[in-house]
């Protein structure tokens, strides 16, 4: 498969193979922030760095319309219920959600085949830290590096009855590229505290300063008078009290938004997923719709 010609020896090529022309899915850089933080009381939790950062580790993807889900509790594929406020998407197999694997899966139409760097994966779920009500979002882990198939988001609806809309623009899914072996290269091993004396000392000290932290911004809560409490800092600055290491630590990623390599091409190939043989069995995978004759061994 041909590469990005763009790319420099600073940066690993990313790239999404548009295949189809609908559904006109946006992937954008997933940002820092997210309204039910901002909404949190004295929005504590938009103080929150790890928060923050875990927000932006991928990249967004957009509804191309308005729609709505809804599980009417059957295990079959006739159980999932989809609506387009807005109007029908066009036919011929490109809607943008199906429900093709029942239980309540909601699988999301996604018109790119991605590419990643060799050994580098790509997760597939969700977007990062936006909860829904009567929905888990389903985590897929694709060896996009070689994979030469479209992939979608898949969402569990778990309370039969309840509708979900999601608004047009409004972030469905995320993928986040990671290498493949690095979790497998860790050596874990558990440890008591006190092995390490100046640890030992420091948690100490932290969690004293804590108690007395959460006892102001408790009093914050409960009322009007008490002074608002200042922003501790100091894990933002590297600067962790009487921990003698410091490094700042990373605050914003930085990720690149997707650029348009042949800007003259805007329709795309319009190509249909090829169905299931006749009388295949298998375990499908929602992710990808490949048929494994048992399913991959644990």
């Amino acid at each position: 498969m041909m590469t990005d010609e763009t790319s420099t020896s600073a940066e690993r090529a990313f790239t999404a193979y548009r295949y189809r022309p609908v559904p006109h899915i946006e992937l954008v850089p997933a940002p820092s922030q997210r309204p039910w933080m901002l909404a949190t009381p004295g929005a504590f939790a938009n103080r929150c760095m790890p928060l923050h950062v875990a927000n932006q580790q991928g990249w967004e993807l957009l509804s191309s319309q308005t729609i709505e889900l809804m599980w009417n509790g059957r295990l079959g594929p006739d159980g999932l219920v989809v609506r387009y406020p807005d109007g029908d998407p066009p036919l011929d197999n490109n809607e943008p959600v199906f429900g093709n694997f029942g239980n309540g899966i909601a699988s999301w139409r996604i018109p790119y085949i991605f590419r990643t760097p060799p050994g580098i994966n790509l997760l597939v779920r969700g977007p990062s830290n936006r909860p829904r009500d009567g929905v888990t979002f389903l985590d897929g882990s694709i060896e996009s590096d070689w994979l030469p198939v479209p992939v979608t988001v898949n969402w569990k609806l778990t309370r039969p009855g309840l509708v979900t809309r999601i608004e047009a623009g409004e972030p469905f899914g995320m993928i986040i590229p990671y290498q493949r072996t690095l979790a497998s290269e860790f050596r874990p091993v558990i440890r008591d505290l006190t092995d390490d004396p100046e640890l030992t000392a420091f948690m100490a000290e932290h969690t004293a300063r804590r108690r007395e932290r959460m006892e102001i911004e408790k009093a914050y809560l409960q009322t009007d008078e008490s002074p608002r409490p200042l922003w501790d800092t100091s894990y933002v600055r590297g600067q962790m009290g009487s921990w003698p290491y410091s490094q700042v630590p990373q605050v914003k990623m930085g990720l690149k938004a997707f650029e348009r390599f042949d800007a003259h091409r805007e329709e795309g190939v319009a190509v249909s997923d090829p169905p299931m043989p006749a009388g295949a069995r298998g375990v499908t995978c929602p992710f990808t719709g490949l048929s494994h004759p048992q399913g991959p061994s644990s």
